[in-house]
């Protein structure tokens, strides 16, 4: 073998895992612009009584939608076990306990959320393709995803905490429910304005 032939052999080999590298990289810069936006959507919040309202579902929205399905799912589990662990990224703090808070479950709806909503837009892949993601196809599927996130939030407090059905509706749908009709709006406009640049 000539040193020419090593030479080259050993740059081909060399050149092959930078974009694996790259890959990765490019994965977890990802994550982390996820599990930023979700703890500063936790902490933009108003204090309503019993189920505060954040801009979580904003960011929960986005990381579906940019990240897609499965990549959107494991960065609200990323987020989820930071949170339960004990770092600060939910509303209220975070820990262990935080799952006896009224608000844990809409959490939980936050994750099937991330999963569900690039489903809905994209198709059975779930990954993301700005083609098939119209204003009014985003609105609508980002509206039935949020009842999804309603209906985790309301049956886990329900379950956990001797409150009546009205108070459940009224503090965990109702009170909320203007605030993240504009959310979602917010979402599909800029899948609007994305498709367009």
């Amino acid at each position: 073998m000539t040193d020419l032939t090593f030479f080259s052999l050993t740059c081909v080999q060399s050149a092959e895992p930078a974009p694996l590298r790259r890959h990765l990289i490019q994965r977890a810069a990802g994550y982390a612009a996820a599990l930023t936006a979700l703890t500063a959507g936790a902490h933009l919040s108003l204090p309503l009584p019993y189920i505060p309202f954040t801009l979580q579902l904003f960011a929960v929205f986005g990381v579906g939608l940019t990240l897609g399905a499965s990549r959107g799912l494991y960065a609200l589990m990323l987020y989820l076990a930071a949170g339960f662990a004990g770092l600060p990224v939910f509303s209220a703090g975070g820990g262990p306990l935080y799952l006896l808070q009224p608000s844990c479950g809409y959490l939980f709806g936050f994750a099937a959320a991330a999963y569900l909503l690039p489903l809905l837009v994209y198709g059975r892949t779930g990954q993301p393709q700005l083609r098939r993601a119209g204003f009014w196809r985003v609105l609508f599927c980002s509206m039935a995803v949020l009842a999804a996130v309603y209906a985790c939030g309301a049956i886990y407090w329900a379950a956990l905490f001797p409150v009546s059905f009205s108070t459940v509706l009224y503090y965990g749908a109702l009170l909320p429910l203007p605030g993240d009709l504009v959310i979602c709006l917010a979402a599909a406009l800029l899948v609007k304005l994305r498709t367009l640049l």
